[in-house]
Formats: structure tokens, sequence, C-alpha cells
């Protein structure tokens, strides 16, 4: 800190005894000024504190009921301390034998005298240790900023101890009024009714209790399950400074390297990862293309690119989904088993179903994990709540069938089209590849028709050499 610094704030630390209270002219006249009402309502007129000291504008006067000179007498050991000419300790032993000393006193007006002697004392203890507090702020900015402005340093500090000393005299003044105002020290310890930027046109900052449905979050965290209730206070400390916390796995020897830092943010905040991005990640010979904007001279840079590759069959899932489990079990390591249990759960899945429904357990992926996102009020391991998605995706007359890859129609094993593209999708047998005596010259991926079986759906035979066709027309002849 500065020498104009430890000068100025030297004089409003109390209970530093031996510190010099010289100062710069004219800095005395603006440290010892508070800001009052002027009474004619329009503005504020600077008024010395030490002028207001025995003349109705004291510490406590109209709080305690003594003759003016004791009042005086308070006010003056109160003004030491605030201007550091004596110590805590001396100004509180001083106190209590001058109270005692007043004859025609009961216990309980000396003892009532001395308590508010005791709070004042404390508050301005606690508004100096504030200004300081701001001043050393104020002075790092300036240090960072570099050196080359150095006068600034004095305003910004004269500027933190007006701001102590008008709530200092608005402190007092609010309880001769029966009224409380926080103060910096109210804010320290939690209150969050911030008058001081009210009055100095500061947003105060929001709180969980403000929210309307605070009391129903507090009820379903009694209620909830453990795991989740992990899961939900994890994310509120992610929550405080997510880039902070990307950063710090990032450049970790933990992470799996395969995940992009745009899912790294989906995990932190509780939302689904796009397995299709890290699957592009795995094998990636160019660094991933970034989609960038201009506006002017602005440019704009979109942190989650277009995927490059897409999953499509069961390796792909099971290549990314390792990954992703991984990363997430590091931010949440009380879900290493419900991640486990839910990749065997869509591997059987996969195993379950012929390839050519693949597309649709891996649309079936996508809807079970965007619905339970970060695992803040259900599990990936609730399966009775995803009957709905396996009837809408998986099941051939679901909503959602028709647009996944190498499905069959509602009419039975054979079935027609109108030829069209559907989104991209096959949605027409090949004839030459199921009919006798002709074969298509067309690979199944360069094929503009589905290489499969017209009786059973299978891709692995034509019509010609299926068995069950065979087994089937004999069976109906």
């Amino acid at each position: 800190m500065s020498d104009n610094y430890a000068r100025l704030f030297s004089t409003n630390q109390p209970g530093r005894e031996g510190q010099s209270n010289t100062s710069q002219p004219g800095r005395e006249e603006q440290s010892n000024t508070s800001s009052q009402p002027d009474s004619r309502g329009n503005g504020h007129s600077t008024v010395s504190t030490h002028e207001t000291v025995g003349s109705g504008g004291s510490y406590l006067g109209g709080r305690i009921e003594f003759e003016p000179r004791v009042t005086d007498h308070l006010d003056s050991l109160i003004t030491e301390f605030r201007e550091g000419r004596n110590t805590k300790a001396n100004i509180i032993f001083d106190a209590h034998n001058f109270i005692n000393s007043i004859g025609g006193s009961s216990p309980d007006a000396q003892k009532f005298a001395f308590g508010e002697f005791i709070s004042t004392i404390d508050s301005v203890e606690i508004l100096a240790d504030s200004a300081r507090r701001r001043g050393e702020r104020a002075q790092h900015g300036l240090e960072n900023a570099g050196e080359n402005s150095p006068t600034r340093a004095e305003p910004a500090a004269a500027e933190a101890v007006n701001d102590a000393i008008d709530q200092l005299v608005s402190k007092i003044g609010s309880k001769r009024g029966g009224s409380q105002v926080p103060t910096d020290a109210d804010a320290g310890s939690g209150r969050e009714d911030d008058v001081e930027n009210r009055d100095s046109g500061k947003r105060r900052k929001l709180s969980s209790s403000d929210l309307p449905w605070h009391s129903q979050e507090i009820l379903a965290r009694q209620d909830g399950r453990s795991s989740c209730q992990a899961t939900q206070t994890l994310l509120y400390t992610y929550e405080r400074d997510p880039a902070w916390v990307r950063r710090q796995i990032i450049i970790s020897g933990v992470a799996p390297s395969t995940i992009p830092p745009g899912e790294w943010d989906s995990i932190f905040r509780g939302t689904a990862v796009n397995l299709d991005a890290v699957f592009s990640s795995v094998h990636h010979v160019l660094p991933p293309k970034e989609d960038v904007g201009r506006v002017g001279s602005t440019e704009i840079r979109f942190s989650n690119p277009e995927p490059s590759k897409r999953i499509r069959t069961s390796s792909d899932w099971t290549t990314a989904w390792d990954d992703v489990s991984e990363a997430t079990t590091i931010a949440f390591p009380h879900r290493a088993r419900e991640l486990k249990e839910y990749g065997s759960y869509i591997r059987s899945e996969f195993s379950a179903k012929l390839p050519i429904s693949h597309p649709k357990i891996i649309l079936f992926d996508i809807a079970i994990r965007n619905f339970v996102g970060g695992g803040q009020r259900y599990l990936l391991t609730d399966y009775h709540l995803f009957s709905r998605f396996h009837s809408a995706i998986i099941a051939p007359d679901g909503v959602e069938s028709a647009g996944t890859s190498g499905t069959k129609s509602t009419s039975g094993l054979r079935y027609r089209s109108t030829g069209k593209r559907i989104s991209g999708n096959k949605t027409e047998v090949c004839h030459r590849f199921n009919d006798a005596g002709r074969s298509c010259p067309n690979s199944p991926t360069s094929c503009r028709y589905l290489h499969a079986c017209k009786s059973c759906g299978s891709t692995g035979h034509g019509q010609r050499e299926c068995v069950q066709g065979r087994h089937d027309s004999r069976g109906s002849s």
C-alpha cells in the first residue's frame, strides 16, 4: 500500500496506538465530513463531525438520559477512538469509570448508557475496518492496472472513507428514530436487505429465498433421494464459477481428453452431453471446426460446433459412452454405479435388437438422457419412467419410429413405400438385392435403397436366401 493510503487509513483504523495522524492539507476535513440530508430536501450538505459533538448531532445525544456534559464527554471519547488517538480498551475503561462516577443516576440508567456507548464503539470499529478493506481493494486494482496514474489512488481512498462516515451517521440517526439500517457487517453476517445498495442505485443480488419455488424446493430436498441431493449440492458449487471449474478440470491430469470443453459445461450445469461431439473427438485428426460469425469488426465464436461424426452403431455408442461415464464420475463420484448400470442397460437393448433397429436405440438413449439431465430429480436407472420413450421410439407404431433409418412400417414383413427419402433415410427395400437371379451392383452404403430381406427384415441376406420366408410360405400353403 502506498504512503498516501497508509496515512489516510491510519486515522480511520481505531485502536492503533502510536500511528501518525498527519495527512495532506485538506485531507482531515474531507475524511471527517459526513453527508446528512439538507433541511430543504434538495440534496446533501457537508457537516463536520467535530462540530456536531455536543450540539444536537452527537453520537449519544438523545439516546441516554443524562445532562449534556455527560454526553459531550462520551462523544469526545468516541471521537478519540475513531481518529485513532486512543485504543479501544482505554476508551472503554475511561467510559466505565466516568459513568460510574456520575451522581444521582440509577444503576439501570448507567448500564443502559454504557451499553449504548459500547454499541457505538463497535459500529465505528466495523465501519472503519470496512473502509480499510475497500481501500485495499481499490489500491490492488490500481496496482494491477499499472503505475501510470498514481494520483487516482487518493480520490478512491477518500471516497471509501466518506462512505464509511456516511454509514456511521445514517446508523446513528436511524437508532434515534427506532429503526435499524444494515451495515457492511450485517451483509457479512448474511443479511440480504442491502439498503446501502438501494440508496446508491445499485441492484441487490437475488437469493434463492426470493424465488417463488424456494419452499417447494426445500421440501423436495428433504423428501428426495440421497444421490439427487448430492448432485444438487455439487451443481450449486459448480454454478458459482463454471468457467473456472472447466479450466481446472481441463488442465488436470484425471480428465479424459476426448471430452470437448463445451460438453464439460453441460456436465457442470446438469444437462445432457452430446455423444456425437464426444465421438467426433475420439479419433479426430484435425481440431474441431469453430463456427465464427462477424458483426462489423466484432467476431463471435460459438463454443459448440457441429459434430463431424454421428453415432450410428452400438460400438460407436459404447466408445463415446465410456468416456462420458468416466468424465461424469469425476464431477459426480456418487453416480459411478448408476452410470455403469445404465451403460449395461443400453448395451442389452442393442443386443436384443437387429442392427436395423439400432438407430432407434440411439434415439431412445438420447431421449432418456435429456429427460434425466444431470440427475437432479431422476436417475438413469429409473427404468420404469422410460416406458413412454420406448413406446414412442422403439415400438413399430410409435410416433417417433417413422423418423429412424432402417425401420419397417406397420404393415408387417413385406412393406412398400413411396420410394421418397424422409430426412435422408432409406425407406424402400432394394428389389435387385432380394429377387432371385439378380444382384445389386451397389454396396449397402452406396445403394439408394435398403439392402434388407423382404421376408424377415434382416440385413444379412436377401429374400431368395431367407429360410424364415420359405418356412412361412410352406406353412401357409
